[in-house]
């Protein structure tokens, strides 16, 4: 409830209107503004000035708003961040295989095409990457010739 709260007052501090920021959300401006006075009620506070359709922020909803731009912005870094990782802009991939000739193409080709994942190469015995595999410690296993396992 506080998070949807604040996101309702950090939109009408930054649309300085509970209609404007209601457009840009997408959503009714009674539901801004019940949000905005059920954070104001829950604390005894006022956060803004309200003049008939204009709103200016009060003090405290002043000192409030640049508590919830580093807050929105620090959203916007993680959703950013998730993003890339999920396109394969960054991140790491862990690849083992059991012979450098089995992966070198394929790994140049992929760290061509994705410069910002970094990739680390583990090179051992079939019976070695595997268990890396099992365990965790590598993403990706090349083999040569995969042994029957039910894992």
């Amino acid at each position: 409830m506080l998070h949807t709260a604040l996101h309702a007052f950090h939109w009408v501090a930054t649309a300085s209107g509970f209609s404007a920021a209601a457009r840009r959300l997408n959503v009714t401006q009674p539901t801004l503004s019940s949000q905005v006075a059920a954070l104001e009620a829950r604390f005894g506070v006022a956060l803004f000035h309200r003049r008939g359709r204009k709103v200016a922020l009060t003090k405290l909803g002043e000192e409030l708003f640049t508590v919830t731009r580093r807050m929105f912005d620090l959203e916007q870094e993680a959703h950013a961040l998730l993003a890339a990782a999920q396109t394969l802009r960054t991140g790491l991939v862990r690849l083992g295989a059991d012979s450098p000739h089995h992966v070198m193409k394929t790994l140049a080709r992929f760290t061509a095409l994705h410069p910002g994942v970094k990739v680390t190469l583990s090179i051992a015995n079939s019976a070695a990457i595997l268990a890396d595999l099992l365990d965790y410690r590598i993403d990706v296993a090349v083999l040569a010739s995969v042994p029957q396992d039910s894992r």
